[in-house]
């Protein structure tokens, strides 16, 4: 009976902040995956608005001219600055310049769905090492209170002994360490393909 009311707290103490830790960071990178799929999304779109408007006859300028009112201030596009530059640099060009434009907003197209798909890739990648690193994030706390379930006596250790306190709290801070560091891995790799 003790030592299973031990193994529980053993398992609140360890596990409560770990999880909290891994639901905050997955939040927080739902967040941002989120607003970037909408950004390319929109780009996509005006994109294709802009191809619909040629086809219908509308004049370049004057879908640049849109094209550039409808950006401006707008958070969802400028959540990829890299997409918009694209799309602004080239109908400038196509203004200034001249060339086939339907054509060219094609590539341009394909250019943005091959970014949007790279960074799919990469997303889905890190997610993986992210989910990997929960994994063995919390391989330590179920063999802990696995083991606490088993020999009541680890369960007092950990919770009683000043040493298997230490232990507890160098897992802790450890894992904790290993979580940041994984998370600073993907995110730096998500900001180098953006």
């Amino acid at each position: 009976m003790a030592g299973e009311i031990l193994s529980r707290h053993l398992t609140l103490i360890t596990s409560g902040p770990l999880l909290v830790l891994l639901v905050v960071t997955e939040h927080r990178r739902r967040r941002r995956v989120d607003a970037s799929r909408r950004s390319e999304q929109a780009l996509v779109q005006l994109v294709d608005d802009l191809i619909t408007g040629l086809r219908s006859g509308a004049s370049l300028i004057e879908l640049t001219r849109t094209v550039r009112e409808s950006t401006v201030g707008k958070p969802v596009v400028a959540d990829d600055p890299v997409g918009l530059q694209l799309l602004l640099v080239t109908t400038d060009q196509l203004v200034s310049k001249g060339g086939p434009a339907i054509p060219a907003l094609q590539r341009l197209r394909h250019t943005l769905m091959g970014r949007v798909n790279g960074r799919r890739l990469a997303e889905a990648q890190s997610a993986q090492a992210v989910a990997s690193a929960g994994m063995l994030l919390l391989a330590p706390v179920v063999f802990a209170v696995a083991v606490s379930v088993v020999d009541p006596a680890i369960a007092r250790f950990y919770l009683s002994e000043p040493l298997g306190s230490g232990c507890v709290f160098c897992a802790l801070v450890l894992a904790g360490g290993g979580w940041a560091w994984m998370q600073a891995v993907t995110n730096s790799v998500l900001r180098d393909v953006r």
